[in-house]
């Protein structure tokens, strides 16, 4: 995509956060879900407070727990990253002008030559 051709990570960013977010919670919800009943079976049943019950019952929630950190983690890292990305990148483009002006031209400048560019791709066109 051309958003890594300027900012690096950008598109790792938002396939990163679209699939935690739309595969990895909805996975670990449904999975907290169908192992709520044991839980609260381990947590409040006859012979809760077994050792055994009390480690399966924190061996879950703590897979689960860092299941959720784990992924969360890692796309804040690639976030932050692309973050500072688009910092620098904006800056470098910012500290290239002299001042706003020059940089609304040069901004023109460039949709013209994009409307020229693609007038000319229309022009090229022949029905056949």
């Amino acid at each position: 995509m051309n958003a890594d051709k300027f900012i690096k990570n950008a598109t790792n960013c938002y396939y990163q956060m679209s699939n935690f977010t739309n595969f990895k919670i909805p996975q670990i919800k449904y999975n907290m879900t169908y192992l709520s009943p044991f839980i609260f079976y381990f947590m409040l049943g006859p012979g809760a407070s077994t050792p055994s019950n009390i480690v399966t019952m924190s061996n879950t929630l703590s897979y689960y727990i860092a299941i959720f950190l784990q992924g969360l983690t890692n796309n804040l890292w690639v976030c932050n990253n692309m973050t500072a990305n688009a910092f620098a990148f904006i800056n470098y483009r910012v500290n290239q002008y002299d001042n706003f002006q020059s940089m609304g031209a040069s901004f023109f400048q460039y949709l013209i030559a994009n409307s020229l560019s693609f007038i000319n791709i229309i022009n090229g066109i022949t029905a056949e």
